[in-house]
């Protein structure tokens, strides 16, 4: 994998500009929660508004833009530049198929998170209720919550880091011409590919990482005001790391070389 030549994709395009502008637009809900973060604690109403809103902008573009950096990311696996910005109902749809996958892995962990919780919360209340009476026990349930309240938050984090790395080669096949949805939920391949290529999609990890720490940078420098934007480069870098990633898992599966065109000086071999 190539990171200085996923990190050119976006500006290989004539026009990238306007694709990047389009995509920080879109983008503008997660400035609106940002900025909610500042506003005086005698103005917290407004901080409501402006997390709400944000909110509801970031779940309107959610489908557009997870669908644009899936288009993104098969142009780059056929060697063409970025998608336009015109087929909004193309977009949506890619979007919400890819948010599909993302749900079907994620989903599960958090409702089992929060029957634990559930669960563990129960616990330390029945024990601050059984303190008053029976102190010994009352303080051994808390005990038990809160250590079961720590053990399953730890966890999650674990499970969500699996979980992530089963969506990296699910997200790949996802790419794949004529793919279905299903075909990412087939765990037993999923784990064949993981093992035969684990250095590879560990190599995706480290660069995905590296990418999150630039955009959090470009994010510091401009006070906030860049994030956006920040956001947008990143969305477009990733979508070609995964085109790199998807060459590695599934050579020839994608017809890169059958009847698309070339970027000048761009190529992922």
């Amino acid at each position: 994998m190539n990171f200085s030549q996923a990190l050119k994709y976006p500006f290989s395009d004539p026009q990238w500009i306007q694709k990047l502008a389009i995509a920080a637009g879109l983008s503008i809900g997660a400035l609106l929660q940002t900025a909610a973060n500042f506003v005086p604690n005698d103005a917290q109403s407004l901080a409501i508004v402006l997390k709400g809103i944000g909110l509801v902008l970031l779940l309107i573009a959610s489908p557009f833009t997870a669908g644009y950096m899936f288009r993104a990311a098969r142009n780059a696996a056929h060697g063409e530049l970025l998608p336009d910005w015109d087929d909004w109902g193309g977009l949506f749809t890619d979007g919400i198929r890819v948010i599909g996958m993302y749900l079907g892995y994620f989903l599960p962990v958090f409702v089992l998170y929060a029957v634990g919780m559930f669960i563990f919360v129960t616990v330390i209340i029945g024990g601050v209720s059984a303190a008053g009476g029976h102190g010994g026990i009352g303080e051994s349930l808390f005990a038990l919550g809160i250590i079961g309240y720590l053990a399953s938050f730890g966890l999650l984090l674990v499970m969500c880091l699996a979980v992530g790395f089963f969506c990296i080669p699910a997200y790949c096949l996802l790419l794949r011409e004529g793919s279905s949805l299903g075909e990412c939920f087939q765990i037993g391949k999923i784990w064949q590919i993981i093992t035969n290529n684990f250095g590879s999609i560990m190599m995706f990890e480290v660069y995905a990482f590296v990418l999150s720490l630039i955009s959090g940078l470009l994010t510091l420098c401009t006070c906030g005001l860049g994030q956006i934007v920040a956001q947008a480069f990143t969305m477009m870098v990733s979508a070609a790391l995964f085109a790199q990633l998807a060459q590695i898992l599934m050579p020839g599966a994608l017809d890169f070389d059958e009847g698309y065109g070339e970027i000048p000086d761009y190529n992922y071999q």
